[in-house]
């Protein structure tokens, strides 16, 4: 039996400092977030372990436990996964008018893989390339949320850490997956992130534009190809000064690039936020 929503909200309150309307808010916050899929109970353990509160009948020590173990609603889980993927932090709005930081990563041991998502001041350990694509981690103290298709997703907050292991015999444990380019010919819509490698064949200018808000935002595209075909790459918000040191015949990598589709039906890449 769970400690009830009000002992929840209770904890917060006494170990957090903040007032029961900060907690309730966040709460809120979490419900517009993840609607019915989540009790009150539920979305108030969210908000506590956020906050760094360790709630009555929490184990003290993390739990050592593979990716493919992880279920929505552990706490203070403990385990060791290697960065496959990187994105990068973005800001958001939060309730009280400050601004918040996360950055996402995609972690994979030998039994799955989950998405990570680093809050305020740990994201800024992919904002300084403290965590890079292809690091051994070790972390400590996170809990699992629900995903919005469904899927476990790992949180790192306030009391969570996360280090870089260097460790040759546990890195040996841990083998860096192989490539998985995809070729210009077979890049469809629907592709959420793909890796590619290509040649430059020609470079646009960056355009700045206006918003119906009056904020602006400003793009640029260049074309890549390959041995299977060519494909035009646009290029958004801080990413668009790419072009200015991109030359044509150049050889170039894109990560995490989305395939997109134009009115005619021809695909095209998406780099970066904005539009």
């Amino acid at each position: 039996m769970g400690l009830g929503f009000e002992r929840v909200v209770e904890e917060i309150v006494r170990q957090a400092g903040v007032s029961r309307e900060e907690v309730m808010a966040r709460i809120r916050e979490k419900e517009r977030e993840f609607g019915s899929i989540t009790t009150p109970e539920g979305l108030a353990k969210m908000v506590a372990a956020e906050l760094g509160v360790r709630l009555p009948g929490e184990k003290l020590k993390p739990r050592e436990i593979t990716l493919k173990d992880l279920v929505p609603g552990m706490s203070n889980v403990s385990l060791l996964a290697r960065v496959v993927r990187v994105y990068e932090p973005r800001s958001f709005p939060r309730w009280d008018g400050s601004v918040g930081r996360v950055a996402s990563l995609i972690l994979q041991d030998g039994t799955g893989r989950i998405r990570a998502s680093l809050w305020d001041n740990k994201a800024s350990l992919v904002e300084t390339g403290a965590i890079q694509k292809g690091d051994l981690l070790r972390i400590s103290g996170a809990y699992v949320q629900e995903g919005r298709e469904g899927e476990p997703e790992l949180k790192l907050a306030a009391r969570s850490t996360v280090e870089v292991v260097r460790d040759p015999f546990l890195e040996a444990k841990f083998p860096l997956p192989e490539e998985d380019l995809v070729r210009i010919s077979d890049l469809k819509e629907g592709h959420r992130e793909v890796d590619l490698v290509g040649r430059v064949a020609a470079v646009g200018e960056v355009r700045v534009f206006e918003r119906p808000d009056g904020s602006t935002d400003k793009f640029a595209s260049f074309v890549l190809l390959d041995e299977t075909g060519k494909i035009k790459v646009f290029l958004w918000g801080e990413k668009a000064d790419l072009v200015k040191n991109l030359r044509r015949g150049e050889v170039v990598k894109l990560e995490n690039a989305q395939v997109r589709v134009d009115p005619s039906g021809k695909p095209y890449l998406r780099v970066g936020s904005g539009g």
